[in-house]
């Protein structure tokens, strides 16, 4: 059976939006000023545009690269295996 695509890429997904995310938080933490005058202002500028944007996208990333590893279809075999009293208790009635 061939691999899907997210399957195979997960991992690299998940270390490059894991990475993202790193970078996004310093930049933050040292870009956002205490002022509210100055902070006005950040909000509307780019650098705080951008950061949003990477941020969105990281998350975007780790969800998809988080996804696989949740399909129906791998936890299939572990429900097969679990006799009907077995199912009842562990709470898989499927």
């Amino acid at each position: 059976m061939q691999a899907k695509t997210l399957v195979r890429y997960g991992a690299p997904v998940a270390i490059i939006s894991g990475a993202l995310m790193i970078i996004t938080r310093p930049v933050i933490l040292f870009t956002t000023p205490t002022e509210i005058g100055a902070f006005t202002e950040f909000v509307l500028g780019t650098t705080h545009a951008v950061n949003s944007v990477v941020s969105i996208v990281a998350f975007a990333l780790l969800v998809i690269a988080w996804w696989p590893s949740t399909s129906a279809r791998r936890a299939a075999p572990a429900r097969s295996e679990l006799s009907p009293s077995e199912r009842r208790w562990s709470g898989r009635c499927s």
